[in-house]
């Protein structure tokens, strides 16, 4: 929305032929550019010392695992989810079988 202001003094003939213009929805424009903005960055989790112990690097199998071998199967998935093999219909089955306790 913009406003115009054709409210001037008879002697100032710039400003009659050039009308002001306020514009009112700026500060929600950049409100929501801001939080799109926000919204596309990338999330990201911080572990304390202590957590990052805890976690012990645990496999799949219950085993403990090295930092090598986690990423090792971690950059596996990742290529599984973007070559889209991740979740086949036996994978699927087998999650509904662990998750129904059968």
């Amino acid at each position: 929305m913009h406003i115009r202001n054709e409210n001037t003094r008879p002697s100032d003939e710039s400003a009659r032929s050039k009308p002001q213009q306020i514009d009112l929805t700026r500060s929600n424009r950049d409100g929501i550019r801001e939080t799109v903005d926000r919204a596309r960055r990338p999330d990201t989790v911080d572990l304390s010392k202590a957590a990052e112990a805890a976690e012990g690097h645990i496999g799949p199998d219950g085993t403990r695992e090295t930092k090598e071998e986690r990423t090792e199967r971690i950059e596996s998935l990742r290529a599984e989810v973007e070559t889209g093999t991740l979740n086949t219909p036996e994978r699927v089955q087998k999650a509904a079988e662990k998750l129904l306790g059968d």
